[in-house]
C-alpha cells in the first residue's frame, strides 16, 4: 500500500485569522469535501496562553481529492499559495507534497523541543496566567502527536487543574 502524502498550503492572512480563532478547519470542512482527519493545521490552541503555531502559516491536506478542491481554499480567500504542483499525467496534486512519515518526523521534531514528564514529575509553568508557578503533573496524553499535561497547582485555599503542552512547562 502507498504511503499517504500531504499537499502543503500557505496559508492567506485570513486563513491565518481564521486558524488563530479556533474556525478555519469548520470553514474547510463546510465548504468543500475534505474530511477532518485529512486536514492538519500546526497549531495548538490552549485556553491559558496564545496559540503555538507547530509551522507558522502553512496547512497539510492529505492528497486524492481532486485539484479543484485544494484551489477552491485559495479562490475563498484561506489560502495564499499552493506549494504542491499538478502532475500533467493524472491532473492530480501530487508533486511537491510531503510524505506522512516526513510530517509526523517534523512534528517529532517539535514534540522533542518540550519536556517530556510523567505522572508525579514537579513542573514549573512557562507559559499563561500561571507562568512562574510549580506544579505537578498528574496526567499525560498526545495531542496531534504532541506531548500533553495535566498540571495540578495547590494554592492556600484553592486547587487548580491546568492542560498544557510540552512547550509551555519545563522541569524544577
Amino acid at each position: 500500500m502507498r504511503e499517504p502524502s500531504w499537499v502543503v498550503l500557505e496559508l492567506s492572512t485570513k486563513g491565518e485569522e481564521e486558524a488563530l480563532k479556533g474556525s478555519l478547519k469548520k470553514r474547510i470542512l463546510s465548504s468543500t469535501s475534505f474530511v477532518d482527519d485529512d486536514i492538519y493545521i500546526p497549531l495548538i490552541n490552549q485556553p491559558y496562553h496564545d496559540p503555538i503555531w507547530l509551522m507558522e502559516g502553512y496547512m497539510f491536506i492529505k492528497c486524492g481529492y481532486g485539484a479543484s478542491e485544494y484551489y477552491s481554499l485559495k479562490q475563498q480567500g484561506y489560502v495564499g499559495n499552493i506549494i504542491s504542483k499538478i502532475d500533467p499525467c493524472s491532473g492530480m496534486i501530487s508533486k511537491g507534497v510531503i510524505a506522512d512519515r516526513e510530517l509526523k518526523a517534523m512534528v517529532k521534531k517539535v514534540d522533542n523541543l518540550g519536556g517530556s514528564f510523567k505522572a508525579g514529575d514537579e513542573v514549573k509553568i512557562k507559559a499563561g496566567p500561571f507562568k512562574g508557578f510549580d506544579g505537578k503533573v498528574i496526567f499525560t496524553w498526545r495531542n496531534d502527536d504532541l506531548r500533553m499535561y495535566s498540571i495540578h497547582l495547590n494554592f492556600r485555599s484553592v486547587e487548580i487543574l491546568l492542560s498544557l503542552d510540552c512547550l509551555s512547562i519545563e522541569g524544577v
